[in-house]
């Protein structure tokens, strides 16, 4: 017989359907007019369309059953699932699958993750605070003005995971703070697992923050200290459980999974004061109501215990989610709080995004809030309770009106319909490895990662959301390159990157004026309105993929890639360390230019001393700058820090200075400048207002069966792209006459013959075929070649020859292969490397230690408490004091065992 639901159960089923029914409501509202509107109509965001644009691809090969790991049309070919983790987009294409409609893949997905989100929140409140107050926590979290600019305004869909599993991981974990169980145990690391897969920096963000605020709970024996711990234990099997994906990111050895941040985007979104307050202009907000909230939970937490401790969950819980609350919101300022400088590795975090976790603790605070009102000082006379009815209206209303989702309308754009007036005009047809790259050079949205690669089906060399990289940093290099005037060098990046189509800014002249120099013309007419006032230009050379490199020179070291924009014809690598360079890849190059060689040992001196002197011997022209820094003289040239106070200084020829003052060289003041001592033949000379001998600054040592070039003074910081690229934009820091100092140096390195193209050539292939996996092409020459692939490099690449390995390697981030003469078949598969396997071995072990800790739990739990016990009296640590209620509890275990 079927028994009718009793009373309690009739109300949590209420209750929950109330919470389902706001929850719905509140996250629909958080985006209403975005929810309403067309499917051809995008909210205006700086990410959205960069992650549908990924989204549908995942979804057009699930629905094959292909996975792939490689996305052939952003960054030159790049790993699909870098900078955000999987999960976002694994969830958004399942999705995709069912709507096939992008728009409505977002608006569905951000629907459930607030939704599901709030319902976490509910599910807090009525556990651990008290029934029917955990509704308006559900509105708190649904409304948070965080949540809705950063999916909505920033279009960070990705992160949308985040929101819903936060709430559901912290009520695991409140509740195993209170009392550890196994099954508990399995949650936090599954649940974590997730939020790793979600987002790692936000995973170890809250980790963090849990770990600070319950560690005194720990200490002070509020909680126990075994759970503490075995709570620590739950979160790093966790981390080990994803090692499969974050594996390949912990170190520079493949394009990372989990990149390298550049600083400027971090404190981007590192939260200041005017994110907290109303009426300031900011990207991101975080409600005002939701700050009130924690402040009187805390007033009222402070009144209702008055100091007291007991073992009571609700206590326990509220006071963690205000102080979760206080210290997580510090926390998000990051480095525009002085205080928080300390914390390592904090310009690498990207601070602000810890509000997702302020959002959960301050809605439960709220929760809090109106639980009280209405229980603990509601008296039983009419006018007490109506006036605690009263007051929870007002706290109510006045919370939602601040959060009025409806005073914020996102901007939405008919994408296509400027789209279409100009990019059918792009050059080539066919797949998308049949015609080439397009570029674009300018301040954009993510529209155009979406229509360029989706709807029109071109690869591109620019893309979203794997910033760091070594590729994204050149096209974070070409502001400096274009800003100093140096376009052909960001030509020369756009040749290599075999882009046939470049939407560039009207202001670029430079840029577009070398453009036309080298076969690229004017395909828009420039009354046309595009997007961002742009201009678009075609080159009709045809497509290749694969190119010769005419090249022979090589600039290595940390200030490389700036000395490359002065000179494009020259080969920069990220690697700066001569060493790492077998000597048959620097016998290839002519002239081999060494900018300030990190030399700290007497062995690295030696073993580079004994390499120069190798290259000298094959005929190899060596031009070496020395660091301000460096402690042992390279080939006995040392260096000498100089004092030239305000004053100008001035380079000249040594042998011309009296004769022809008209050639000298006026370097401004302020910089740090340095001699050299040691050299055989002196070339140039720094002479100082009262330094009338001069200091030697150029010159020439004996070096086996020839001589090296040492340049001091670090002389090419003056030139434009160096200066810019280590002191910013400041015109006055510049020399004169530059064109004289860059004269110096160009004249220093053709003192041997050397190749002054950049432009590359065509390798002919018979055919070629590209797909998710890689590509194949097959070829025939008479002689054996070297030809540079115009995909991203990565060593998870496996090449073989006829089917047999050989070997790939990079040159500027490109994949380089060595091919024999003959007929024939090259193939590209972009595979695992042996960090992958790492990376699954982890994964494997992650997942045995997640079965033992959950089906041994008590036993380890028991022998951590008796380990403990055993270690303090070993220690003569004194007893801690038991409680009354402890006390009891224990005399009553003697009396039932002794019966």
């Amino acid at each position: 017989m079927i028994q009718a639901p009793s009373h309690g159960n009739r109300q949590l089923l209420i209750e929950f359907l109330l919470a389902v029914l706001l929850s719905v409501a509140a996250s629909i509202a958080a985006f209403s007019n975005i929810a309403t509107a067309g499917s051809q109509w995008f909210n205006v965001t700086a990410d959205g369309l960069g992650h549908l644009a990924k989204v549908a691809y995942l979804a057009e090969h699930y629905q094959r059953l292909e996975f792939p790991s490689w996305c052939p049309f952003w960054y030159n070919g790049s790993t699909m699932m870098q900078y955000y983790a999987p999960l976002g987009y694994v969830v958004m294409a399942a999705i995709h699958m069912v709507v096939q409609e992008v728009i409505l893949t977002a608006k569905w997905y951000c629907l459930i993750c607030l939704t599901f989100g709030g319902l976490g929140v509910w599910a807090i409140c009525r556990r651990f605070i008290g029934r029917w107050c955990g509704l308006f926590a559900v509105v708190l979290y649904c409304l948070q003005p965080f949540f809705s600019l950063s999916l909505f305004g920033g279009g960070v869909y990705a992160q949308g995971v985040i929101y819903l599993l936060t709430p559901w991981l912290l009520l695991l974990i409140v509740d195993f703070l209170t009392e550890p169980r196994g099954r508990t145990f399995f949650g936090i690391a599954l649940f974590t697992a997730l939020l790793i897969l979600g987002h790692a920096m936000h995973a170890f963000m809250i980790g963090l923050m849990i770990a600070v605020v319950a560690l005194p709970y720990a200490l002070t024996g509020k909680i126990r200290f075994q759970s503490y711990f075995m709570l620590g234990v739950s979160m790093v099997i966790a981390a080990l459980m994803c090692g499969f994906w974050w594996a390949v990111g912990i170190i520079e050895y493949e394009a990372p999974g989990v990149p390298y941040l550049l600083e400027e985007a971090t404190l981007l979104y590192t939260a200041t004061l005017d994110w907290f307050l109303p009426g300031k202009s900011t990207i991101l907000k975080f409600s005002l109501a939701t700050q009130v909230c924690v402040i009187l939970s805390f007033l009222f937490y402070q009144y209702t215990y008055r100091q007291t401790w007991s073992s009571d969950r609700r206590q326990f819980c509220v006071s963690m989610m205000v102080y979760l609350s206080i210290i997580s919101a510090i926390f998000s300022l990051g480095q525009n709080l002085s205080i928080l400088k300390i914390i390592p590795l904090i310009e690498t975090l990207v601070p602000g995004r810890i509000l997702n976790l302020t959002a959960v603790t301050a809605s439960v605070a709220g929760s809090y809030v109106l639980f009280s009102i209405l229980k603990n000082f509601a008296g039983h006379r009419l006018w007490h309770k109506g006036t605690m009815v009263l007051l929870s209206v007002l706290l109510v209303g006045l919370s939602i009106y601040e959060m009025n989702p409806f005073v914020r309308e996102y901007s939405l754009e008919h994408y296509d319909s400027y789209y279409q007036s100009y990019m059918p005009l792009l050059s080539g047809t066919g797949d998308r490895f049949e015609k080439g790259r397009y570029e674009w050079i300018a301040p954009v949205n993510a529209s155009e990662t979406f229509y360029s690669t989706q709807v029109y089906g071109y690869n591109a060399s620019d893309g979203w959301n794997i910033e760091g990289t070594p590729h994204n940093r050149t096209i974070w290099g070409h502001n400096v390159a274009l800003s100093s005037g140096a376009d052909e060098y960001v030509l020369k990046d756009l040749l290599f990157w075999n882009v046939r189509s470049v939407y560039a800014v009207r202001e670029y002249t430079g840029l577009l004026s070398s453009l036309k120099e080298y076969g690229f013309s004017l395909k828009v007419d420039p009354s046309l309105i595009t997007g961002n006032n742009c201009v678009l230009y075609t080159s009709d050379q045809p497509s290749s993929y694969f190119l010769t490199d005419p090249r022979d020179s090589l600039v290595i070291g940390p200030g490389a890639i700036a000395m490359a924009h002065e000179y494009p014809y020259m080969v920069h690598e990220y690697e700066t360390d001569l060493m790492e360079y077998s000597m048959s890849e620097l016998e290839q190059y002519e002239v081999i230019y060494i900018i300030e060689p990190i030399l700290d040992s007497v062995s690295r001196v030696a073993a580079f001393e004994d390499r120069v002197s190798q290259l000298v011997d094959q005929g190899i022209h060596v031009l070496i700058e020395p660091s301000s820094l460096q402690r042992f003289p390279l080939f006995g040239v040392g260096v000498n820090n100089l004092k030239l106070g305000a004053v100008s200084a001035v380079l000249a020829g040594s042998d011309v200075r009296n004769e022809a003052p008209e050639t000298d060289i006026i370097l401004r003041a302020g910089r740090q400048f340095f001699s050299l001592t040691g050299l055989d033949r002196v070339d140039y000379k720094l002479y100082g207002s009262q330094h009338r001998a001069g200091f030697d600054m150029i010159g020439t040592k004996k070096v086996g069966a020839g001589e090296v070039v040492f340049i001091g003074g670090r002389l090419t910081q003056y030139l434009p792209s160096p200066s810019y690229y280590i002191w910013g934009f400041q015109e006055e820091d510049i020399v004169p006459d530059v064109a004289s100092l860059k004269a110096i140096i160009t004249d220093l390195i053709d003192r041997k013959e050397h190749s002054s193209t950049f432009v590359p050539g065509v390798f002919d292939v018979l055919s070629s075929d590209w797909d998710y996996k890689g590509g194949a092409f097959a070829y025939s020459t008479d002689e054996a070649q070297e030809v540079t692939v115009s995909v991203t490099y990565t060593p998870r690449w496996k090449v073989t020859l006829d089917g047999k390995p050989i070997r790939a390697r990079s040159r500027e981030n490109l994949v380089v292969l060595d091919l024999p003469a003959g007929l024939h078949r090259v193939r590209l598969e972009y595979g695992i490397s042996i960090l992958g396997y790492i990376g699954y071995g982890i994964t494997a072990a992650g997942l045995l230690l997640l079965l033992f800790g959950t089906l041994f739990f008590r036993r380890i739990n028991a022998w951590l408490k008796e380990s403990a016990v055993r270690a303090g009296v070993w220690l003569q640590l004194p007893a801690r004091k038991r409680s009354r209620q402890e006390t009891i509890r224990l005399k009553l275990q003697k009396k039932i065992k002794a019966q």
